[in-house]
């Protein structure tokens, strides 16, 4: 396969070849315009027009996936013939690579790895969506350490017989079910192939080795080798639960994915004396069913009895013998807690049953009895079908809508973990052994309620409910957990454990009489983003048995700070700086910050710390256009800001953002100290006089004369003669980013001689004008002129009036 390293496939440019496989290359791959970049994953084939129908159809149902372990396919298309696929990046390899072939994994590795891929295909059987190529090559590990499930809907195109190779097929078929090989796969084949995982990762080989034709055989017809035969040191349930997911009928497997995890999980973490697959002790004898075979049974694990035979001990005889050897009367162990149990004949297949409900057994060969699902409403065969554009796939009907008070989506209810011990020697002596108890405490506590307090001991669950739908509450900060609890102490203190501290955030909440409680707890910045486990803790120390298993996700908010508003938008102008603060971007990732969608002008792409949060501080520049904008950004990792940072850009000076070289907004109020210098038209002396100047929102004006209101000097000359002037000043002043013009004009000027005589200036005219930058935050200079003063009398008179030219000269103020 040519290297396509520098070509561009729709909006990627191809960076390197970070994959390469039996049927597809994979490359990184940046986006042309936003940057961003992706995992490109090119198949190695060349689709006629018959076929791009078919893929673009699957590529729209695996893109339609969003579960957080899950590869998010986010583009697909057909270029030239040559399909691909757009997906999330994780550079942190695969399991494969972390586990190479031949390397054992540490089984509580495995389970925490089991866990979340077992989630995410049963999240995708809920989708009717069946993977068909689980494998450790597909096991993608995130940023987070978290595993990613890649590939859905790939085997349709890659397990054609024109696009694949042999060495690919082995690889593949090691990992499929038989009634995958028989052309037949259905949600349960998921299932065999994750067991084949686990077997490989406990003991370091698959089960089966060979030719393709030699591995599918013995898919079909071989037992798996004893995992114990090659880890002595593996506790028999372990064994019990792969050998039950690698069962040749899918219908003898678990019932669902999450029940195989389930299994897993209590198998591991169960005490030695302690058979995770089996709950009940002593129970009530039940009798065979019609026409079962009088032959033992004998259940797996390692303190299961013989299963009841008959009344004599021998065939038929109905008697009970346990392993030790010795006679009771008890029955076989009868499972209670189902969701860790096969989903065939033997056993149910209820998600979760009350530890008072029990399930009871089948013996080998019987008539298998009716299933039931979490409702308790009988189960239907599966019909088949198959998913458009890929070979027949068999699913289960939808279920029938729940009862009243049962489970709503979003909810998720974690099964208990079985806690079983080996029944008694003598089973018979157990009703003794309570009753004298029973009556010491009567005696001692002197009543039938101190009895039941001592007898009874709380076994409390809790049930947690958000805004997120799917089995797993998969959600971001700020989304509210209902919990609520039930038969915990009563009247006691609850405390909210996350991974086994008290969550953030969350108060402490009191029991009722019953001991149940509802309350609410916020998902905030304080919970890390990763996979948590939420329970709850009783002030007697009882702790719930179950758990929620809650998976916080980014969502980043962005916030935009400015020293200058306009309105509630934050504003700038060229020279000012915001500052850009994001919180819930993945840890570690670089976060790129885009403005109306494009580049962000000045900024580079910040790296975020490990609690997901960045901050920027960005100057304004003439790149920014005036206007209004939005500022989001991306980590990537693909988290995206749901919502815009508004921002305006606006002339300097403008939102009370300073003018020009750091001068006064234009909405300050401020005075200026005036000096203007000037020379005299007649004489050429110079002339120096002052004035002060108020500037408030913009208007400039002198307040000591600019008034509009008349005003009036008198003019004494040496002969003893004078005149009295009256005049009226008016300003018209503006100030604007760093920019001021003033204008005084004389719009009335009278003089009154002493003589009897009366003079008239000419009006209007301008007195006074300047016109001035800043060139700092409080220096300002400018230019200076007036018109010229023309004064007309009626008659001679004993002394003069004389008009005088116009004049010109600068001024210099300080603010």
């Amino acid at each position: 396969m040519a290297d396509r390293v520098g070509e561009q496939l729709g909006n990627y440019r191809l960076l390197k070849l970070i994959g390469r496989g039996g049927f597809a290359d994979v490359y990184l791959g940046e986006h042309v315009r936003l940057g961003n970049q992706a995992a490109i994953k090119v198949l190695q084939t060349r689709l006629e027009s018959e076929d791009i129908e078919s893929f673009q159809q699957e590529a729209r149902t695996i893109g339609r996936l969003t579960h957080p372990n899950i590869v998010r396919v986010f583009d697909f298309a057909v270029q030239d013939g040559t399909p691909f696929l757009a997906m999330d990046y994780a550079p942190n390899g695969t399991l494969r690579q972390r586990y190479e072939k031949g390397a054992q994994a540490p089984l509580d590795a495995i389970i925490v790895y089991v866990r979340q891929v077992a989630d995410a295909l049963q999240y995708a059987h809920e989708q009717r969506v069946v993977h068909r190529d689980v494998k450790p090559e597909n096991m993608l590990i995130g940023r987070l350490n978290d595993i990613l499930i890649s590939d859905f809907g790939i085997a349709v195109v890659s397990q054609s017989s024109r696009y694949q190779t042999s060495k690919e097929m082995v690889g593949t078929v090691g990992y499929m079910s038989p009634e995958q090989i028989q052309g037949h796969p259905r949600p349960a084949s998921d299932q065999y192939s994750l067991g084949v995982v686990v077997y490989e990762w406990l003991c370091g080989s698959r089960p089966f080795s060979g030719s393709v034709t030699e591995v599918a055989t013995q898919h079909l017809v071989v037992a798996p080798p004893p995992l114990r035969k090659k880890v002595p040191t593996l506790a028999s349930a372990v064994e019990d639960v792969v050998m039950t997911a690698l069962a040749k009928d899918p219908d003898q497997r678990f019932g669902s994915m999450r029940a195989f995890a389930t299994a897993l999980e209590n198998a591991a973490h169960a005490e030695p004396s302690i058979y995770s697959l089996s709950t009940q002790v002593n129970p009530p004898i039940i009798p065979p069913l019609p026409g079962t075979p009088s032959g033992p049974h004998t259940p797996s694990g390692p303190n299961a009895p013989a299963v009841w035979s008959g009344p004599s001990g021998g065939p038929g005889s109905g008697a009970s013998v346990p392993s030790g050897g010795q006679e009771s009367d008890s029955t076989p162990f009868a499972p209670t807690i189902a969701e860790s149990l096969p989903a065939g004949g033997a056993w149910g297949d209820a998600e979760t049953v009350r530890s008072s409900q029990a399930v009871g057994s089948q013996p080998s060969g019987g008539p298998a009895p009716a299933m039931s699902d979490m409702y308790g409403n009988p189960s239907h065969p599966w019909p088949y079908g198959a998913l458009p554009g890929g070979p027949q796939v068999d699913f289960p009907p939808p279920p029938p809508p729940p009862p009243p008070g049962a489970r709503s989506p979003g909810s998720y209810f974690a099964p208990a973990a079985p806690v079983v011990t080996a029944p008694p020697p003598k089973a018979r002596r157990s009703p003794v052994l309570w009753i004298v108890l029973a009556l010491i405490v009567l005696l001692v506590g002197g009543g039938s309620a101190t009895a039941y307090a001592v007898l009874t001991t709380p076994h409390p669950f809790i049930t947690v409910t958000s805004n997120a739908t799917g089995s797993a509450l998969s959600v971001p900060p700020d989304t509210i957990l209902h919990i609520s609890g039930e038969k915990f102490s009563g009247n006691s203190t609850i405390t909210i454990l996350l991974d086994g501290a008290r969550a953030p955030g969350a108060q402490l909440v009191q029991s009722d009489g019953k001991g149940s409680f509802t309350t609410e707890v916020t998902i905030t910045d304080d919970w890390t983003f990763n996979t948590h486990t939420l329970t709850a803790k009783d002030a007697k120390g009882y702790v719930a048995q179950n758990s929620a298993s809650i998976v916080v996700i980014p969502q980043p908010v962005l916030d935009v700070h400015s020293d200058y508003q306009d309105g509630t938008t934050p504003a700038g102008s060229s020279s000012t700086s915001f500052t850009i603060t994001g919180r819930r971007f993945a840890p570690n990732s670089t976060v790129t910050f885009l403005l109306d969608g494009g580049t962000l002008p000045g900024s580079q792409p910040t790296l975020t710390d490990a609690r997901g949060r960045v901050e920027v501080t960005l100057t304004v520049t003439g790149d920014w256009t005036l206007g209004r904008h939005t500022i989001t950004a991306q980590d990537d990792q693909g988290h995206s800001t749901q919502t815009a940072a508004p921002v305006e850009i606006v002339r300097q000076g403008e939102a009370g953002t300073p003018g020009p070289h750091g001068a006064p907004t234009d909405n300050a109020t401020f005075n200026i100290n005036v000096t203007i210098h000037t020379k005299n038209a007649s004489t050429g002396e110079a002339e120096t006089f002052t004035m002060t100047l108020d500037v408030s929102n913009g208007k400039v004006c002198d307040n000591s004369t600019d008034t509009g209101e008349p005003q009036h000097y008198k003019q004494t000359f040496s002969d003893g003669t004078f005149y009295n002037e009256t005049y009226v000043l008016k300003c018209s002043g503006t100030y604007k980013a760093g920019h001021l013009v003033y204008t005084q004009t004389t719009t009335q000027d009278t003089f009154d001689l002493s003589d009897g005589g009366l003079c008239v200036g000419e009006t209007p005219r301008v007195s006074i004008r300047l016109v001035g930058n800043f060139s700092s935050t409080t220096k300002i200079s400018g230019t200076f002129r007036n018109d010229a003063e023309r004064i007309t009398c009626p008659r001679i008179v004993t002394f003069y009036l004389l008009s005088s030219n116009a004049q010109t000269g600068t001024w210099t103020g300080n603010a």
